[in-house]
């Protein structure tokens, strides 16, 4: 975030300030290589964090969360997305130490980021959608991304200004005005993309709107969008003090006085700090939801009639039918150890399917340790007799026996939800560029205006 906040606001934004731009253009490079680097750091640590810590010893653990990276999907993505933040952490320190080519250096930093930013999202819950996961992704890419330009910009001008804003305080326009006028239109885009996207994803992951108070999911997205709102309301009433522009045409619509203003001007150090405080806790939130499953996928599950598990020699088994398609099926099993001294771990799982007049066997891919996975054909509806044999070095095989219910298909069409969420969000975007082109004709109005203008006085 700290990274791509800062390429967003060490070019023109920072440069408003002329020659006193050049030492926080530096500060904020610096903040760009240290976002970086802990982003790449955290990232190396995810195998251990996700490899369960039920190893009697250390080595064994570190040898689980080497098979987790090198025998997985997610392992995969993963060494790709370090990759890609690796390649972020060099264009960085380039950015930083050549005076030279920094621009080149920032896109490629930028360019990197959103790859890692897209593994990210491909590897999460965009997974998990039974149809159109690419553009779900996608989409989660510019959310993230856009969050990163908001909040990591506003932060990174925080930590570069306010100490000189403070020491300015009774003066009537500050050195800093330029810097906020720069980035305030910046922000709006980024906020208006991060609330496009937002709308498009909620009624990707949730079935409807009930489902807001009823799951875990739902309620903590209900409080990103008050977080959310709370920010948009202090965002305005800063944009408003650093653009006397919009202010004297928002005061023309309401008929209040010429000096009316939502906010005190003397307060807009503390907005600022309420706005990005307010953000960085939607930001937390948005975190925890990553971890939280979905709730159309907890609705999926319970139309399938949920997890059936078992015990089998020690080891505690769970099978469950998603369907993730018209004709698809996704089998998952979950093992893990009844006692404290875990046995040999799983080394994988076979599955077989018993109807009253077909049988399905398939061998499942490890996903990641104590979970496996693999796609078949649709069950037909009805009962089915599942066996899932799990092997194990030096053990023999463990059978699990259950029985499944098929409910038919998984949905595939577009909720009514979704539908009006993908409605709003186009539309959201579209007036959004259409803003943009009037701005910018505008802007580009405003400056022949003034270049004629020094034409005519010095003829």
């Amino acid at each position: 975030m700290l990274l791509v906040g800062a390429i967003s606001v060490a070019g023109r934004v920072l440069g408003s300030l002329g020659a006193e731009g050049g030492r926080h253009r530096r500060r904020a490079r610096t903040m760009a290589l240290w976002g970086a680097s802990v982003a790449l750091v955290i990232g190396v640590t995810a195998p251990l964090a996700r490899t369960p810590r039920s190893s009697s010893t250390i080595g064994a653990w570190l040898d689980t969360s080497v098979d987790t990276v090198t025998s997985s999907s997610w392992g995969h993505t993963w060494f790709a997305q370090e990759v890609a933040l690796a390649c972020a952490c060099l264009a960085a320190w380039k950015w930083w130490s050549n005076p030279e080519s920094r621009t080149a250096w920032r896109r490629w930093a930028l360019l990197a980021a959103m790859a890692a930013v897209f593994l990210e999202s491909w590897s999460g819950h965009a997974s998990t959608l039974p149809t159109r996961s690419l553009l779900a992704a996608l989409v989660a890419t510019v959310h993230v991304m856009a969050v990163g330009v908001w909040v990591g910009g506003l932060v990174v001008l925080l930590v570069c200004l306010v100490p000189g804003m403070v020491r300015e305080q009774n003066t009537p326009v500050p050195r800093s005005q330029p810097v906020w006028a720069a980035f305030s239109p910046i922000a709006a885009v980024a906020a208006a993309l991060v609330v496009a996207s937002g709308l498009y994803e909620s009624g990707r992951y949730l079935p409807d709107l009930g489902s807001v108070g009823s799951t875990t999911y739902g309620s903590a997205l209900a409080l990103k969008v008050v977080l959310l709102l709370l920010a948009l309301s202090f965002a305005a009433g800063n944009t408003l003090v650093v653009n006397p522009t919009l202010a004297d045409a928002l005061r023309g619509r309401l008929n209040v006085r010429a000096s009316w203003l939502p906010f005190s001007p003397r307060r807009f150090v503390l907005l600022l700090f309420a706005e990005a405080v307010v953000l960085l806790l939607a930001v937390g939130v948005a975190s925890a939801l990553t971890s939280t499953t979905p709730a159309r996928s907890v609705a999926l599950a319970d139309q399938s009639g949920g997890a059936k598990s078992a015990t089998a020699d020690g080891v505690f088994v769970t099978f469950e039918e998603v369907p993730i398609g018209s004709e698809t099926s996704r089998l998952i099993v979950r093992t893990s150890a009844t006692s404290k001294i875990e046995p040999t771990p799983v080394e994988s799982a076979d599955v077989t399917l018993t109807s009253a007049n077909q049988v399905v066997g398939t061998t499942l891919r490890t996903v990641e340790p104590g979970r496996f996975e693999a796609d078949a054909a649709q069950l037909s509806s009805g009962t089915w007799a599942v066996s899932v044999v799990l092997h194990r070095p030096g053990l023999p095989d463990a059978d699990a026996t259950f029985a499944w219910s098929a409910g038919g298909s998984a949905e595939t069409s577009m909720s009514g939800l979704e539908e009006l969420t993908s409605l709003m969000a186009v539309l959201l975007v579209s007036a959004l560029f259409v803003g943009v082109v009037v701005w910018r004709s505008r802007e580009g109005a405003d400056v022949e205006r003034r270049a004629d203008l020094v034409v005519r006085g010095a003829k």
